[in-house]
């Protein structure tokens, strides 16, 4: 009676002990569900949750203030729902090693135990009686898996509660049925079955805990704490007698009661009385001095465990390569790690105690609440800087995240120090700037070295073009025919070092137009078919007749690749056959296709130790003094980057001695609109009469201004030349010219500028649309559309090959009134001055 009145005592004055926010409000509602059938720990009774477990759950949540709900219902459907994580809790739940694997249980409030259940008349003892019978199980329980594992050739059969095991017991369909003790006796209570006994001893003694998802720790917690005060003040006691005093083992006073009343009704009445108190006593204090023990044994393995997890979290923090800094809700720093004090230089003691403003200027109080919220949710990375003891600022990456303990508000942030990191960054900077520094000087480089070379190249060209053309005997015109190849060749290599350097500075462009394949080989076949007919050789085009008539990609790169390869298998092969096949090797209907273009020889083939080095730049089979076959060994690499640069690939058989394959696989879309048809040529550089034309030619290199004014007179043209570009415009306001051949680099005033002049300004409005031809050295793609765009009307790059010279005049001159004016035959005016070439 003492310990009963201590108890309550203690329960009305622990309110008013506990601190006032335990009282507050919770902030949120927790989900616990329990088995609708499962009597006397949890079941539904007219609509509402009740039962030992439902209740304990109750005062437990009012002790730790606590807002729950209960909700019962099918127990392997409540289990599923807890292994799931989309319940808070389950109200009772047995705990095992298996289930522990996932699910989190508090310390245990009862121990169970489990009975063999079967009708009086079975003749079963105990479980080896069990062996082949019929036996019924709750599903999902945990004499389930006992059963199936004990009994294996026996018919295990599961059912939904225990109360319907028993029915069907008590009906003779099964021997026998393994339940919990107490629910057992329950329900043959409440079902009234009389013919219902327990046999054997009690079998796989069990501890009923609370349960939650794995990871629920601050709720474990509170409900571990909340069991341990019911236990304290006397409430877990008071239920338990509510709910399972009818089901415990009778007393001795119990009963033989009547028979001692009867045989010592008088004589030994008190004294029986005084025995049965002091054993009842006795047997109070053993099960809470029991109790004690348990709960202190379990006190201690979880004080235990939570020491040496602070230890290892600690050891971890200490030794940690960052900075751990702990905050309040008020900025204020609690706790950080070692690292933090070395980056710093403070000790611990300066650190812990003071607001984050120390050692942080950037740090706002003003917005912790907010930031709080947003921390709570997802924790934030940002850069900051920190200020040293010693005054140094030392810059940093904080990851910061924010929790709550109850009441209290704290921010955690790790925080690395990142010196090297920036340097590195700043580092990568410069070099990338140094890297495209480079590069522009190497395009530049590249555009003087071009003009540079191909002006002097011009001329030589120009010279030789012209003496060609002169009396020369035999083997002068050898000679000379050879020279101007010799120049060619130099020419064609110089482009093919621009397009090297354009490729890898990723200044090339690959356009997209529509054209046709089969034009595209008939250009080839017309540019290849003299070389291959001299050295009595076989060139052969053939088209898949299923690839589309009209493509999109880019031809003049499509030429370029072909020429070199087409070129390639002429100058190694001295008999038989060079072919070129483009065939379909996959389409998508209406839209693309694969084509797969080979280029075969049977020419010398290439050896296995120069294939794997084919596509170098520079790179050649025979690197020998005595080779037999000269080039620079640029050709193939600008295939092999010209295909990759198209999203193609390109492979190569080769078979020393017998010959070579080349195989070009290229994506190409299908052209929705078809090929434009070109207008034929009527240009004809032989038929036009040039006669009279005055020209004007502004050129700063004496040899080039020599060899086009000299073809130029051969014409019957007119020329008068200027040194720069100054002088071509104040030719130009003084005399009448019909065209104007322009160099773009000169001194004084460049070609380029002239011509914006020229179109531009109102002095020259009479002449504004006279044609102007780039004559220029520069060469690099863009170049081109460059100068068109600034108002040139063509464009011929050095050298210049005087047939293209001739035909681009002809071009021009066949669509101008003066040509139209010549055929009619007007007379011109010739204002114009004596040249001085």
């Amino acid at each position: 009676m003492l310990m009963l009145w201590a108890g309550m005592c203690i329960a009305l004055v622990l309110p008013c002990l506990l601190p006032p926010d335990a009282a507050a409000k919770p902030q949120r509602t927790y989900l616990f569900r329990g088995d609708e059938d499962y009597p006397p720990y949890e079941y539904m009774q007219n609509g509402v949750p009740t039962g030992f477990n439902v209740e304990l759950l109750q005062t437990v949540a009012r002790i730790m203030n606590l807002d729950i709900r209960i909700e019962l219902g099918p127990w392997s459907e409540v289990r599923s729902q807890l292994e799931a994580g989309k319940i808070d809790g389950m109200t009772g739940m047995y705990y095992s090693p298996e289930r522990d694997q996932n699910i989190d249980f508090s310390p245990p409030f009862i121990r169970t135990y489990h009975s063999i259940f079967t009708r009086s008349e079975s003749g079963l003892s105990d479980l080896d009686s069990l062996v082949g019978k019929d036996i019924l199980v709750q599903r999902g329980d945990i004499m389930h898996d006992f059963a199936l594992k004990r009994f294996p050739n026996s018919n295990v059969v599961a059912v939904e509660t225990q109360a319907e095991a028993m029915r069907l017991l008590t009906m003779g369909y099964f021997d026998a049925a393994l339940l919990a003790t107490i629910q057992g006796l329950y329900n043959v209570e409440k079902l009234g079955l009389e013919n219902i006994i327990t046999v054997g001893s009690p079998i796989e003694p069990r501890d009923y805990c609370f349960a939650v998802p794995e990871g629920r720790d601050e709720l474990l917690s509170s409900l571990s704490e909340g069991l341990a005060i019911a236990r304290q003040t006397g409430a877990y006691r008071k239920l338990y007698d509510k709910w399972f005093g009818r089901f415990n083992p009778p007393s001795f006073i119990e009963k033989w009661g009547d028979e001692i009343l009867v045989a010592l009704a008088v004589c030994l009445g008190f004294l029986a009385w005084a025995l049965a108190w002091s054993w009842f006593l006795r047997r109070t204090v053993d099960e809470r001095t029991s109790e004690l023990r348990h709960e202190l044994a379990e006190r201690e393995t979880v004080e235990n465990a939570l020491e040496k997890s602070e230890q290892r979290y600690r050891r971890l923090v200490e030794n940690a390569g960052d900075a751990f800094f702990l905050l309040d809700g008020s900025g204020i720093i609690r706790d950080v790690n070692q690292t933090a004090c070395d980056s710093l230089g403070y000790d611990r003691s300066e650190l812990i105690g003071h607001t984050a403003s120390q050692i942080a200027p950037d740090y706002q109080a003003a917005r912790n609440d907010r930031l709080f919220e947003q921390l709570r949710v997802k924790p934030a990375t940002f850069r900051t800087r920190l200020l040293c003891k010693d005054k140094r600022t030392l810059p940093v990456e904080v990851r910061l995240a924010a929790f709550s303990e109850g009441n209290q508000r704290y921010f955690f942030g790790i925080v690395r120090d990142i010196t090297s990191r920036l340097q590195m960054e700043s580092d990568l900077v410069r070099a990338k700037e140094e890297a495209e520094n480079a590069d522009q000087a190497k395009s530049r480089f590249l555009a003087n070295m071009s003009h540079e070379i191909r002006t002097p190249l011009n001329g030589m060209l120009g010279m030789l073009q012209l003496m060609e053309d002169t009396s020369l005997t035999k083997e002068q015109r050898l000679y000379a025919h050879e020279a101007i190849q010799s120049c060619n060749r130099l020419t064609q290599l110089l482009g093919d070092i621009l397009d090297i350097s354009r490729i890898e500075s990723k200044k090339m462009q690959i356009r997209n137009e529509p054209f046709s394949l089969a034009e595209e080989f008939k250009t080839l076949s017309t540019l290849f078919e003299p070389s291959a007919r001299q050295k009595g050789l076989r060139l052969i085009f053939h088209i898949d007749p299923e690839i589309p008539p009209a493509l999109m990609g880019d031809p003049s790169r499509l030429q370029q690749i072909f020429s070199n390869l087409i070129g390639n298998a002429l100058k190694y092969t001295d008999a038989g056959t060079v072919s070129v096949q483009a065939t379909l090797a996959g389409s998508e209907q209406g839209k693309a296709c694969d084509i797969l273009f080979t280029v075969e020889d049977t020419g010398t083939g290439i050896g296995q130790d120069a294939l794997q080095h084919l596509f170098e730049p520079f790179m050649q089979e025979d690197n020998s003094y005595t080779r037999r076959y000269q080039g620079a060994g640029l050709g193939l690499s600008i295939v092999k980057r010209l295909v990759d640069l198209m999203q193609g690939s390109v492979d190569v058989e080769s078979t020393p001695g017998k010959g070579s394959k080349f195989s070009v696989r290229l994506p190409l879309a299908v052209s929705e609109t078809g090929i434009k048809p070109t207008a034929p040529d009527k240009t004809d550089s032989a038929g036009l009469d040039m006669e009279g034309l005055r020209v004007l030619v502004a050129e700063d290199d004496r040899v080039n201004l020599l060899s086009i004014t000299r073809f130029l007179e051969k014409h019957g043209m007119i020329v008068t030349s200027a040194g720069n570009g100054e002088e071509a415009l104040e030719l130009l306001r003084n005399n009448r010219f019909d065209i104007v051949f322009m160099d773009i680099q000169m001194p004084v005033l460049d070609g380029l500028e002239a011509t914006i002049r020229i179109r531009t300004l109102p002095e020259f409005k009479e002449v504004a649309d006279i044609p102007i031809i780039a004559l220029t050295a520069y060469a690099l793609r863009g170049d081109r559309e460059e100068f068109l765009a600034q108002g040139m009307s063509g464009y011929l790059s050095k050298p210049v090959e005087l047939d293209a010279l001739a035909k681009l005049l002809s071009g021009i001159f066949a669509e101008t009134a003066l040509a139209k004016r010549k055929q009619d035959g007007q007379p011109r005016k010739d204002d114009s001055p004596a040249s001085p070439a």
